[in-house]
């Protein structure tokens, strides 16, 4: 058998213990007895913290939750590097610098390297969740200087986002979702477009004038300090080998009633905000793992920045062409994009307990505006490189969601 340290801010709060490829956790007993709590997840704080975490064949979800996912390239560019034979492997290789302020140290493991470090000195150990291969990247400087990935991947405050064969627009495109999600109001992080011949020790071979999307990380300070987050499978428990819990398991009805169990109204209004923009914009992939929570303060839960915004109606018969989730509600509506009329997502909203007149007025106001930045997104320089058919797609579906939730 074999122990590691779960430390959260650097601070242990937990034993997890390796033995036959299964798991055990067990908090510590001064974590627990703390007031306030910093909180690790709030799947944990409804279950308990006294109780033991036994997980078969691998580490418990949240954990799992926080490594490359099955079939990812990132994931198989670690197992050429690192040769693991499962996740519990991984975990232990990748502990050192996760996702959120949490850390899973072997005994004599000294963590991550410095944020400011430089030049890849071995393999990659840092851990991004998605499909999408991405990389931990640092700035030289301002939104427009060259970008590098720090020593070993570690301590990277910016996320480097790679096109794919199948799907090459993908960067262009997310860039111009969050620009538009940001002119409506939403909350998204800085991004940029750079070119791979900017980036200095990238650890894969890709052509110098591949556009790469460069997003700044809501989980790391500008210094390099974790801010711990996590995302809704993790709040939910969701074991992310099973592909279709993430999109099956809750409704958008079901998130607007978690949503209004946070604190700040801010928050409920941001949630409302982001389903609205999520159907005007065509995003068919906001799913469980595409939501998430940040603890600045350490105890209480915010909702994230958006992040992953893509336009999945562009890709035709490669993805489905439903939402990720069923809508919900009293009208039980499910994931066809004709089902989200103004009744009904004004009935899915209902649920973080704002006020009708509320939710009515954050309706017009994000589908107003929408409206009016479509064109100057459209026409922004980023976007040369789209097809004609990506843009006409992402139009004719706007104006037929537009149409939909202003007149119902």
């Amino acid at each position: 058998m074999s122990t590691a340290t779960v430390l959260l801010h650097d601070r242990p709060i937990a034993t997890l213990s390796f033995r036959h490829g299964n798991s055990e956790l067990i908090f510590d007993t001064s974590y627990r007895e703390m007031s306030p709590r910093p909180v690790l997840s709030q799947s944990f704080e409804d279950q308990g913290l006294s109780r033991i975490y036994r997980q078969a064949n691998g580490p418990q979800r949240f954990f799992l939750n926080l490594l490359p996912p099955d079939h990812s390239e990132l994931k198989e560019l670690l197992r050429k590097q690192h040769h693991f034979s499962n996740d519990n492997q991984l975990l232990r290789i990748l502990g050192g610098d996760l996702p959120g302020a949490v850390k899973v140290l072997m005994d004599g493991d000294p963590g991550a390297q410095p944020p400011g470090a430089r030049g890849m000195d071995g393999p990659l150990r840092a851990s991004l969740g998605g499909l999408q291969l991405k990389f931990p990247a640092n700035s030289e400087g301002g939104l427009g200087s060259k970008m590098n990935i720090p020593a070993r991947g570690l301590g990277g405050r910016w996320i480097l986002k790679f096109p794919s064969i199948a799907h090459p627009d993908i960067t262009r495109g997310e860039f111009l979702m969050l620009s538009w999600a940001r002119a409506c109001g939403l909350n998204v992080p800085d991004a940029r477009l750079v070119l791979a011949g900017d980036v200095e020790n990238l650890p894969v071979s890709v052509a110098e004038g591949t556009p790469l999307l460069a997003v700044r990380r809501f989980d790391r300070e500008a210094d390099g300090t974790a801010v711990h987050a996590e995302d809704f499978a993790q709040v939910f428990g969701i074991h992310p080998g099973d592909g279709e819990s993430i999109y099956s398991n809750k409704s958008y009805a079901g998130l607007a009633r978690f949503a209004g169990t946070l604190a700040e109204r801010e928050d409920r209004v941001e949630f409302c905000r982001r389903i609205i923009f999520m159907l005007v914009s065509g995003n068919g992939d906001a799913h469980l793992k595409n939501w998430g929570l940040v603890y600045p303060d350490k105890v209480r839960a915010r909702l994230s920045p958006a992040y992953d915004l893509i336009f999945t109606r562009s890709y035709g018969k490669d993805v489905r062409d439903a939402l990720a989730l069923n809508l919900g509600g009293k009208r039980r509506a499910g994931r066809t994009w004709a089902e989200a009329t103004r009744p009904v997502v004004l009935d899915v909203l209902s649920g973080t307990g704002l006020a009708s007149d509320e939710l009515t007025h954050c309706l017009d106001e994000v589908a107003h505006a929408a409206g009016d930045a479509l064109p100057g997104i459209l026409a922004l320089p980023e976007s040369e490189g789209l097809s004609g058919d990506w843009t006409r797609r992402l139009q004719d579906h706007a104006d037929a969601r537009l149409t939909a939730l202003i007149q119902g």
